[in-house]
């Protein structure tokens, strides 16, 4: 893309260039909203301190509005020419606590190491086991992710294959479900469309609060007047359980997307791909 000023003395260029700041800072609010909620202990936020302090009141960067909405003016540390707030920093002692207090038993007590061991290793096996569904239904998405009309199943498996190095069952069990599900014609036609998106990105606010996530697949129909989204489930669920399990996801992602394109609701389609069923079931 063109630089600011040659973009502003000509209108496609100007109007191409807005849209790709538009869909570049919405991926970036996506990225952040990750971050902020994928934290299990304690989230450090640090601030540039001159940007969070030069802008005037409803004028200021996002960085002055997280230092605005956080407090950090009031209850922030001045930190190398940094902003920071830094919580309650209890946690990291307690942590500390623990592990020295675990190594300190387990040096006292040398003969319940291999004990200790066992426990372990059928703890990370319970963990394992318990997950294979999920590891399964993950190693599925991201075949479905690289499948489309111009690539083979194998070509799809190949590309996703590598993440799955460490779990071959479960890359083998999700690659056997589609295989399955691709001799129904209806699903093989959903990855013959050449105008779609796969695990598009969206947010919306519901109840007051944001809502982001990605939605697995978006074709496009009519010169983009139409739409219909796909969800792919792995549940080892019937059609019915599916649909009842899934229909308000599923009706928030239609949401999301007529008002990020301009669809209207009625033209957008809603479906579940079931590996497990084999089928595709209409929502909507």
């Amino acid at each position: 893309m063109p630089s600011k000023n040659i973009c502003e003395f000509d209108a496609n260029l100007k109007e191409a260039s807005d849209e790709f700041k538009e869909r570049e800072n919405f991926e970036r609010l996506c990225k952040f909203y990750v971050a902020l909620t994928r934290a299990k202990r304690a989230i450090h936020i640090i601030l540039n301190k001159n940007k969070t302090e030069t802008k005037s009141e409803g004028n200021g960067n996002f960085e002055h509005l997280l230092a605005k909405y956080f407090g950090i003016y009031e209850k922030g540390k001045d930190l190398c020419g940094l902003k920071t707030d830094l919580s309650d920093e209890s946690w990291i002692l307690d942590f500390k606590e623990d592990k020295i207090g675990a190594e300190s038993e387990q040096a006292e007590n040398p003969n319940e190491k291999y004990e200790n061991e066992c426990a372990q290793s059928e703890f990370e096996f319970d963990f394992l086991s318990r997950n294979s569904a999920n590891l399964t239904g993950l190693a599925a998405h991201s075949i479905f992710e690289n499948l489309n009309g111009k690539t083979s199943l194998e070509e799809a498996a190949l590309a996703a294959k590598s993440q799955y190095l460490n779990h071959p069952e479960n890359f083998e069990s999700a690659l056997s479900c589609i295989k399955k599900s691709l001799e129904n014609p209806e699903i093989k036609k959903v990855f013959e469309c050449e105008d779609f998106y796969a695990e598009l990105p969206y947010a919306i606010l519901t109840g007051g609060e944001t809502e982001c996530g990605r939605i697995d697949r978006v074709n496009f129909f009519d010169n983009r007047s139409r739409a219909e989204i796909i969800d792919f489930k792995t549940d080892a669920a019937s059609e019915d359980e599916l649909r009842s399990r899934h229909s308000a996801q599923l009706e928030r992602y239609a949401l999301a997307l007529s008002k990020s394109s301009g669809i209207p609701l009625e033209n957008i389609g809603l479906k579940i791909l079931s590996t497990c069923n084999a089928s595709l079931i209409k929502i909507a």
